[in-house]
């Protein structure tokens, strides 16, 4: 059963759950107490034997049952720091695949800690003793004990080639069985800096029913910026567990990542195809923010009714012959823009316009330097002007 809720829990005392080879139940004492050592030796147990949960938060009565929840751990306590502390620095060799889950009840936390059954077995606890689980109890191996889960886990995975290739862009896990019989229920764990890659590639949830003798598989691992994270360790291991003539095999692979760094990734069609899209899109909203500017600089031609402008502003961006502007419904700022004069030279038009006679504008105009003649009469139509 997982537990992966409070209504799980809930569902564990109601059924008056008992302590097993796969559950055990602490109090939240045990965590605010810091009982590291016994925690090392509870998860040694799990992992030297077949995995199983602790639950961090249960009451429990005689032979190990369920009665309750107690009041949890306060959720300042830090708790989950101190576990993932204890788990690497009290055992040895490391333990992976650990997972710890928080559960909210009452405004405090609730632990439950997940064991795998390790691949690497047997762990040392920190008092440098070997446990198992033994019913409802972790309890010391014995020397033949530890001796046949060492040979077990030592046995070789010649059998097996397991190597990390590049297909195109992407870092592929390839397995090929080069032994003379089929192998079956293949499994692959990596450790804990990058086993979100194989998760995220369904790796975690995937085994291999059956690889036929001189047959291989490749599944995708990662990309590039994925595997070389500065966040992540210069080295990949890759525990390995598979069947094959009635027995059971473990093994573990370690890569070190930097004989891949110089490796040239070629980038795949499709990236190219995206890459090309991307470059026409760029130079697309550059000249759409190049139209943007030049219509909002038009924009700013302001004439009496502000809408005639911005359509003759468009008529003129579509090329269309442009309509000249009738001088007496510019203001000084339209002006300024249009002939680009200064402000001063801008002020006197508008005010000609505005309160003066025929002839006290075109006095006006003729004070206008050449250049700025001729771009008024291009601009404008001056219908009080003689010499017009």
């Amino acid at each position: 059963m997982k537990l992966l809720s409070i209504d799980d829990l809930e569902s564990l005392v109601a059924l008056e759950a008992r302590e097993d080879v796969h559950l055990e139940f602490k109090r939240s004492a045990f965590v605010i107490e810091r009982k590291s050592n016994d925690l090392s030796k509870e998860i040694c147990a799990f992992a030297n034997s077949d995995g199983g949960a602790i639950v961090i938060g249960i009451e429990e009565g005689k032979s190990g049952v369920a009665v309750a929840i107690d009041d949890g751990v306060p959720s300042d306590f830090r708790a989950r720091e101190w576990i993932d502390q204890v788990v690497g620095s009290h055992i040895q060799p490391e333990l992976r695949g650990v997972a710890v889950r928080e559960l909210l009840y009452k405004s405090n936390m609730i632990y439950v800690i997940d064991i795998p059954k390790s691949l690497m077995a047997p762990h040392q606890s920190h008092d440098k003793k070997y446990y198992k689980r033994f019913g409802s109890l972790s309890v010391p191996m014995e020397d033949y004990e530890i001796s046949d889960i060492r040979s077990r886990s030592l046995r070789s995975i010649a059998p097996l080639e397991i190597s990390i290739v590049l297909r195109g862009f992407l870092f592929h896990i390839a397995i090929n069985n080069t032994s003379n019989s089929d192998i079956s229920m293949l499994e692959i764990e990596a450790d804990s800096n990058f086993s979100d890659l194989l998760k995220r590639r369904g790796l975690d949830r995937k085994s291999l029913k059956l690889l036929k003798r001189g047959s291989g598989a490749e599944y995708v691992l990662a990309s590039g910026p994925e595997l070389f994270s500065d966040t992540r360790t210069p080295r990949l291991s890759l525990s390995f567990s598979y069947a094959s003539l009635g027995e059971s095999f473990f093994g573990r692979e370690d890569f070190q990542l930097s004989d891949y760094e110089g490796q040239v990734i070629v980038r795949s069609q499709e990236e190219e195809y995206l890459k090309k899209i991307a470059d026409s899109l760029d130079r697309i909203e550059k000249n759409q923010s190049s139209f943007i500017r030049e219509f909002q600089r038009l924009s700013d031609f302001f004439d009496g009714s502000g809408i005639n402008l911005s359509l003759r502003s468009l008529e003129f961006l579509k090329g269309k012959a442009l309509r000249k502007y009738d001088p007496s419904s510019m203001d000084v700022g339209g002006f300024s823009e249009i002939l680009c004069v200064d402000r001063q030279t801008a002020t006197s038009l508008y005010r000609a316009f505005q309160y003066l006679d025929d002839e006290e504008i075109n006095k006006t105009l003729d004070g206008l330097d050449t250049a700025t003649q001729e771009a008024f009469k291009f601009y404008f139509y001056h219908k009080r002007s003689s010499t017009d």
